[in-house]
């Protein structure tokens, strides 16, 4: 099993999460897995999010790890994502976040054999 920190925010009183993360995970193919994270901005339309940070961490096992987003999304440069190694992790970084918008990363993460492939899933 693992862990991680999804966010880091202080509260007082009754609060809605600013973001929410859906993740889906594609074991179909053998010696790897597809990630795909859902960021939501459950904030008001009207106000945006500046320099958000979100980090993925990887398996130990894994090869690599190749980060791809929404087909026109990268052009616009809004966002950008890229793999580690020496981190072990994907960073997804935004300039600016919209209240209510979407956004969805890919991860294709290798790994040597098959076996691997599936004892990272439940990691």
């Amino acid at each position: 099993a693992g862990e991680f920190a999804l966010m880091n925010y202080r509260v007082a009183g009754e609060f809605e999460p600013p973001f929410t993360v859906h993740t889906s995970i594609d074991d179909s193919t053998p010696y790897r897995l597809q990630v795909t994270l859902m960021l939501k901005a459950n904030f008001p339309v009207r106000n945006t999010c500046t320099g958000l940070q979100v980090k993925f961490p990887v398996p130990r096992s894994c090869v690599n790890a190749h980060p791809s987003l929404e087909q026109g999304v990268a052009a616009a440069g809004a966002q950008h994502a890229a793999y580690t190694q020496a981190d072990r992790c994907v960073v997804w970084q935004f300039k600016k976040v919209k209240g209510q918008g979407e956004h969805v990363l890919t991860i294709n993460i290798s790994f040597p054999d098959e076996a691997q492939a599936r004892g990272a899933k439940k990691e």
